[in-house]
């Protein structure tokens, strides 16, 4: 039986494998899901990079919040973690994808520039009536 070195409810211990089990592939089902772009080896290359840098954050995140004490929090923690990073880089990278792809047609180019020039005026005004508000 796995028992705690500590009766705390932020560090219940080490962690029991059959948790572990039950966490990634779970992990690794949302995961699969993802796309980037269509060409599979260029799709697996980017989803790996992307995957090592949402492990990397993921693991000092967990590491300077709950510090050395493992266990079942901080491997929650961890995977929630990794999984919501790893999803923000992959739909900033799949925006990046689509605005190259959008801005390099002739339709796509004034439709951006439209939408910049629209955005940076309403900006400006924004911070107009900001101003005038204070």
């Amino acid at each position: 039986m796995w028992r705690s070195r500590c009766e705390s409810v932020l560090c219940p211990g080490p962690l029991n494998p059959q948790e572990v089990a039950t966490i990634k592939p779970l992990y690794g089902l949302l995961v699969d899901q993802f796309t980037v772009v269509d060409n599979v080896l260029l799709n697996l290359l980017v989803l790996y990079v992307i995957e090592r840098a949402s492990y990397r954050i993921a693991f000092r995140s967990v590491g300077d919040l709950l510090g050395a004490r493992p266990g079942l929090l901080g491997s929650i923690a961890h995977w929630t973690l990794r999984f919501f990073v790893f999803a923000s880089f992959v739909y900033l990278v799949r925006a990046a994808v689509w605005t190259v792809r959008t801005v390099t047609t002739p339709v796509g180019a004034v439709t951006t520039v439209l939408m910049i020039a629209v955005s940076l005026l309403g900006i400006w005004l924004w911070r107009r009536r900001r101003a005038e508000s204070e």
